[in-house]
């Protein structure tokens, strides 16, 4: 879990701040690497990932994916 924080800090604050404006590979950069945190995340309390279906295309005001862990 430290790792993971420490690769996401080390990613994510120079493509926030670096990056000039707001352009759609910025907001890819941090959408993946904020899937990676959340991946690493529920690893660390030794979840499973699972997807259920195709993955729905993302739609404004949408929720895009939702996690359980149980």
């Amino acid at each position: 879990l430290i790792l993971g924080w420490m690769a996401f800090f080390t990613a994510f604050f120079p493509v926030r701040f670096l990056m000039n404006g707001k352009n759609r590979l910025k907001s890819k950069i941090e959408r993946k690497l904020v899937e990676m945190m959340c991946s690493v995340f529920v690893a660390s309390w030794t979840g499973v990932i699972k997807y259920h279906g195709p993955r729905p295309s993302s739609r404004p005001y949408q929720v895009n994916f939702v996690c359980f862990i149980y």
